[in-house]
């Protein structure tokens, strides 16, 4: 919990610290590990972010968290394709996952594929109608 506050607040390090103490102490509890990733993603630590996605993913192969990441560190590479793979999986595993629909239409606009992302947006506008992030960029390819 503390961690957590820590990363609300943007204090990456702090959090960083105590989600490393959690994950020590718990190192099977994925939940912590997908945190963990989570700021290492923040602090832009790609090879501790994808190890620990990874990791989760080698116990359970059905955490939409750890895909949508992963997904996200690949897109951040430029590996567009690997990264829509990992979105898709995240979102076959849940398909209400707002974050993975977002990101999955951000990458169909950067690949000019706006119809494709709009449905995306108003898929993750049907789940949350108050996403203010969708509605956005909903507005912006308008």
């Amino acid at each position: 919990r503390i961690g957590e506050a820590f990363y609300k607040n943007k204090n990456y390090q702090s959090a960083l610290l105590y989600y490393k103490k959690a994950t020590k102490a718990m190192p099977y509890h994925l939940e912590f590990q997908e945190k963990l990733g989570a700021t290492y993603i923040a602090l832009e630590y790609v090879q501790e972010a994808k190890k620990t996605f990874e990791f989760v993913l080698a116990e359970n192969p059905k955490r939409a968290v750890a895909l949508n990441n992963l997904g996200y560190l690949y897109v951040l590479q430029a590996q567009y394709e690997k990264g829509q793979a990992y979105y898709d999986q995240a979102i076959a595993l849940n398909p209400d996952y707002e974050q993975a629909l977002l990101n999955k239409a951000a990458l169909l606009l950067q690949k000019k594929e706006n119809q494709y992302a709009k449905k995306m947006l108003n898929r993750a506008l049907k789940i949350n109608p108050e996403n203010s992030q969708a509605k956005e960029i909903l507005e912006n390819i308008r």
